[in-house]
């Protein structure tokens, strides 16, 4: 019983460490907006509560996800026609145990250029500037932030920690450095998913 207990309150502890951390490390402790967090906090249950309850919503996430699948699969396989075995087409020979055949020059690069090129037409047909204003007004109403960084961090949902910065390059100016670090921290959280997701079998 007791044991039951204390997994079920890990969670909220560890965000507690977390939240007294970034408050520990702050630059100006008084700055420190305890209701933001709290919001930010309730936000993100609100939102878990919301996609794993409503199956409507969990299969567009489902469907984006797929999306960005079919683009990664598109380009690996352009990479397998162009490099052979290099770029991720079956090996010609056996592999020892163990060992990795990834090489991030023909098969983790092709994906970043695809995306940086995909990104750039994005911004030219004034797609990436609609969705980042949308974003921003709603998380600047709810959170106090803006769209480049809403978009940054929902980009690692569905892309790698190197490839999700790209759909921002063109902001990354204007961005102050809470911004960036947000982005930053939310590239981060996901690299742990991005290592087990090249790792090979």
């Amino acid at each position: 019983m007791l044991d039951n207990v204390l997994v079920s309150i890990q969670p909220a502890f560890g965000l507690a460490v977390l939240i007294g951390i970034a408050w520990l490390f702050s630059e100006d402790r008084r700055a420190f907006s305890w209701r933001w967090v709290v919001g930010a906090v309730l936000l993100q249950i609100v939102l878990a509560f919301l996609f794993l309850r409503v199956p409507m919503l969990w299969k567009l996430l489902e469907a984006a996800g797929e999306g960005v699948m079919v683009l990664e699969q598109a380009s690996r396989a352009g990479s397998s026609y162009m490099f052979g075995y290099l770029g991720g087409a079956p090996l010609p020979f056996e592999a020892k145990a163990g060992a990795s055949t990834l090489i991030i020059a023909f098969e983790i690069l092709p994906i970043i250029l695809v995306t940086a090129a995909l990104s750039a037409l994005l911004w030219h047909w004034r797609i990436l500037p609609a969705i980042i204003r949308g974003l921003g007004w709603a998380l600047q109403r709810s959170l106090g932030i803006g769209g480049a960084v809403g978009l940054g961090t929902a980009a690692n949902l569905f892309m790698g920690v190197v490839e999700s910065p790209l759909v921002l390059r063109a902001y990354v100016r204007t961005m102050g450095r809470a911004e960036i670090f947000m982005v930053m921290v939310a590239g981060l959280a996901t690299f742990r998913g991005l290592c087990w997701f090249y790792m090979p079998p």
